[in-house]
Parts: structure tokens; sequence; C-alpha cells
């Protein structure tokens, strides 16, 4: 964290931001304010934001810079939020539960983000103020015989009302928006941090390509934590159309159910919209992958695609992955703009069913049920259009959280001890002293290793987890492993492996890399390793330009 220094005081007593003296303006790391207010505002500084003034006072005499910022709270360190979600994680592994990543990110801010939904649960119900202050006005008007102070303890009710659901509910995004950054934030740091530790072989078995890193950072990341803002909405809704439909039942009686029955028409349509939708969603990342793939790859390697010629070919190939992705997310949006239009006529459809109903019963509609009534479907009507989409949100959420937590599941490569010669130690290794006295560069003692078997999430069933285990290692049992191998390789001297092909030369490299699993015995490496690949990359040209490799020629 930057270093803070104190604001130095005026000497007629008064705090001015506006004048940093010389000595502070000198200072590289001078910042306007030293700690962050809301660390200790109280509950009404909190729900007025009135911690701000003392911020947005500087912004008034001069614009802000970043040095003016509040600085970090120790609420909102992103380290201190990955460790401890990293800590849960690790736990809930060890326990071999399904739903990994939901229950992780529930029991590391799971209790913030309901804390957050209390105001959201408080600001939904004293929305319902308003219509019971309504019916009380209306009757005020209608009969002379009531005092005039009554009147006014409604309006005062009223105003109250709008005030504690405005703060509430404002304070309520605020909470869940905190929220949100905080699961970016931590889920960020643990795929960027998995993707140092996870195995090549790992990468290219579940096409888990550095486009799909890429994305599960972005997209993905980006994805689960809106849900975190507009998550909890999905059940406010669900509460408000409840309450709703009972006081509109004590108002209207049967007429307003016939309005809200209409409804059910609809279900088994949003139904198939959120299941067409979450289908949608999984082609459309399957694309953006391979698109992020491309571009990675012709990055990486621009400087050889430039020398074979072959910049209009990969050109045409990214475009078109780009135009199969546009494709796939105009369908996504003309499915959602079909929604809204469904479901943002649905309120209107009920309010004039329930209404018609009504007078067809023989009940007369006055003035105090009108306004009473109407007051009601205003605020269900929110609601009604909102539901919808949040159940296609969810099943679109769903998508990103299997495709991070089927990334962050993958094992990780074996770290091995290190000791004060610089050398590292994997497995059971019973002299670590050998490879240091015999000057080696690495030493295999009776070492067995194997290529690791996926683990795959709970969409499959368990039998076929089953089946497929028992069909990987018996493939492992045949071919997949490198069983009790002695090798010493020493420093300072060319070392070749030759074989047949499928004897096990490239598994071998694998293993010294770290690639395959160690499964018994034990071996050590000393010093960095540089790795070159099978990758072609021989250019088109003399044996002395792909030497040389566009450096300039000298003789000696």
């Amino acid at each position: 964290m930057t270093n803070h220094t104190d604001i130095e005081e005026p000497t007629n007593g008064s705090k001015d931001y506006n004048k940093p003296s010389l000595k502070q303006k000198r200072r590289k790391n001078y910042r306007t304010f030293n700690h962050n207010p809301e660390e200790n505002a109280n509950l009404v500084q909190r729900l007025t934001y009135s911690f701000l003034h003392p911020l947005m006072s500087v912004g008034v005499k001069r614009p802000l810079t970043s040095n003016d910022m509040y600085p970090i709270s120790k609420r909102d360190d992103s380290y201190i939020n990955y460790t401890l979600f990293s800590k849960n994680w690790d736990s809930l592994k060890k326990e071999n539960t399904n739903r990994i990543l939901l229950k992780t990110l529930h029991q590391t801010f799971g209790w913030e983000f309901h804390l957050g939904n209390l105001y959201k649960l408080i600001s939904d119900l004293s929305e319902f103020i308003s219509p019971f202050m309504i019916s009380k006005m209306m009757l005020f008007l209608q009969d002379e015989t009531i005092p005039f102070s009554y009147g006014l303890l409604y309006s005062v009710i009223l105003t109250l009302g709008y005030l504690v659901h405005s703060f509430c509910a404002s304070y309520w995004e605020y909470k869940v928006k905190i929220v949100s950054i905080k699961v970016k934030g931590s889920l960020v740091n643990a795929i960027y941090k998995k993707s140092l530790s996870i195995s090549n072989a790992v990468r290219e078995r579940d096409g888990q390509s550095k486009g799909n890193t890429v994305n599960l950072m972005s997209s993905d990341v980006d994805s689960i934590g809106d849900f975190c803002t507009y998550g909890q909405t999905s059940v406010s809704a669900t509460l408000q159309i409840i309450i709703s439909i009972i006081l509109l039942y004590r108002l209207l009686g049967w007429s307003c159910l016939v309005g809200f029955a209409t409804l059910i028409f609809f279900i088994p349509l949003n139904y198939w919209a959120s299941m067409k939708a979450s289908d949608l969603e999984d082609v459309l990342w399957e694309i953006k992958d391979e698109r992020a793939s491309k571009m990675s790859e012709v990055i990486q390697s621009i400087r050889v695609l430039k020398f074979y010629g072959w910049i209009n070919i990969m050109t045409e190939r990214i475009t078109n992955s780009r135009l199969a992705e546009v494709v796939q997310i105009k369908k996504i949006q003309l499915l959602d703009s079909f929604l809204y239009f469904l479901w943002g006529t649905i309120p209107d459809v009920v309010v004039v069913t329930s209404f018609s109903t009504y007078i067809l019963m023989g009940y007369v509609l006055d003035v105090n049920t009108l306004m009473t009534a109407l007051s009601l479907f205003f605020i269900v009507r929110a609601p009604l259009g909102i539901l919808p989409h949040m159940l296609t949100g969810v099943s679109l959420v769903m998508v990103s959280v299997k495709r991070v937590e089927k990334f962050l599941i993958n094992e990780e490569l074996q770290n091995g001890d290190q000791d004060s010669n610089q050398s590292l130690h994997f497995g059971f290794v019973e002299n670590k002293d050998y490879i240091n006295k015999n000057n080696l560069a690495v030493s295999l003692q009776s070492a067995s290793f194997q290529w690791t078997i996926p683990q795959n999430l709970e969409e499959d069933g368990e039998q076929e987890q089953t089946e497929l285990k028992e069909e990987k290692e018996e493939d492992q049992r045949l071919t997949g492993q490198l069983l009790n191998q002695t090798l010493n390789i020493p420093k300072g001297k060319l070392s070749i492996i030759i074989g047949p092909v499928g004897s096990g030369k490239s598994s071998l490299l694998s293993a010294i890399l770290g690639d395959m699993k160690l499964k018994s015995g034990g071996f050590s490496r000393k010093g960095r390793i540089g790795y070159v690949s099978q990758l072609p990359w021989i250019l088109n040209g003399t044996v002395r330009d792909n030497i040389i490799f566009g450096a300039e020629f000298d003789e000696k």
C-alpha cells in the first residue's frame, strides 16, 4: 500500500485541502487524505453518504486527482479478500463437495451480501406504506368530519415512507456493488494464480487455452460479479408480487387473481426462452474462446506469420470467428428483445384484466379503490417485468460459474521442496544431497509418473464419471505412464534421449517439467529450465537465415 502522509493544519485552525504545503507538493507519495472516513462513519453518514463531503469539497475547488482519493480500506483490499477466498476454497475442496465455487463465494462474502439485502427488504416493505396512506388520504378528502391533523399525519407518514425507501434502496445498491467488486477481485486473482500453476497437458486436454483464460478473467468474472448486484432482485421481486397479490385480493377480491392468472400462460414460454438463452450462451463462449485463442496465437507468432506470408489467412480465420460470434450475439439479443416486449406488456394486461373482471362481477369501482389499486399495481409493475429476466439471468450466470469452477478445480503442478543449495526435490527423495554432491542437473530415483485425470463437474452422472475414470486409468496403465525411472543428467554436458516413436521421450521431458504427476519415488532438479518444444519454427530461407534469425551476420 502507498504510504500516506498526514495533512498539515492551516494556522487558522481550519482544514484547507485545497492548498497543500510546498513540502507536501515535493513528496511523490503525498495524499490529500491519510485515512478512509467511511471506516469510522455512523449509520446516518453511510445512508446519506456524508462521509464523501471532504472529497466533494476538494472537487468543488479544483479538479480531483488520484492522490485525492480516499485510501482503500481493508474491507476492499483485493489481497485480503483473495486470501480468505482461497482459504475457504481449499477447505471445501477437501470435503469433495458439489457446487464448490458457489459455496466458497457464499462462505466468503455471504454475510456482507445478506446484510446489504436487509436494507433491500426494508426498502421493499416501506414501499407498501404508499398504498395504505393513499387510501387514508382518499377517505380524508371525501369525509369532511375527519380532523385536519389526520390528513397532515398521513402526508408526513407518506413522505417518511418515500425517504426510507429511497435511502435504503440506495444503500443496498452500494453494498451489493461493493460485494460485486470483492467477488470480481477474488476470482481474477484465483484464475490468474491458477493459470500459473496449471500444466500445459491439462490445458491441451481440457481446452483451457490462453483465450479461454482471458475470457474467464473478463467476461465470466464480470457476469458472476454483476449477478451480485441484481441477483437479490429475483427474491425481492417475488416477495413484492406475493404481498401485492394479498393486498389486491383484500381490495378487489377474486378479480385480481383472474388478472394474475394470465401470467400462467407465459410461464412455459419464459422457461423455453431461459433454456434457449442458456444454450446460446454456451455456444457463444465456445466461439469467444476460439477467437481469443487465435488472437493470442497470432500475436505470439506474428514474426513467423510475416515470414511465411500467412497474415491474410489468419486475418480471414479470425474474421470468420468474429462473424460467427456476432451472429450468436444477435440471436441472444433478439431473444432478449422479445422477452422485454412480452413482459413489458404483461403488467398492463394484468391491470386491465383485473379491473374489467371487477366491474363485470358487479362491483362499483370508486375513487378510493381505484387509486389504492393503481398504487399497488404500480409497485408490482417493476417486479413483473424484471422477474422473468432475472430467471433468464440465473441460467446464463450458471454457465459462467461452471466454466470458472471447471478451470479452478483442475489439478495443479506439484510444488517441490527447495533446499539451501537452490535444488528442488519432488516426492520421496532419500538422499537430497545426492544431486549436489554429484554435480547433477536432474536426478530421478525410482520415479513413476502419469498424466493427470480430469476432474469432471457434477453435470456428468456418477456412473459416467466412474466409467470415464476407469477408462482413463486403463489407458494410463497401457500408454500413459512412466514406471520406476532412474536417471541422472549431469550439469555442463549435452544429454540426448533417443528411442523409437512412442517410447516416452516427450513424456520424460514433460515429467521433468512437472506436467506429469509424480505417483511414487522422487526426483530432484537444480537450476532454471529453458524448454523449446517440438513446434515448427524453421523459416522458408537458407540455413544461415534460420541461424541468425534476422540478426546481423558476423563471420567471426
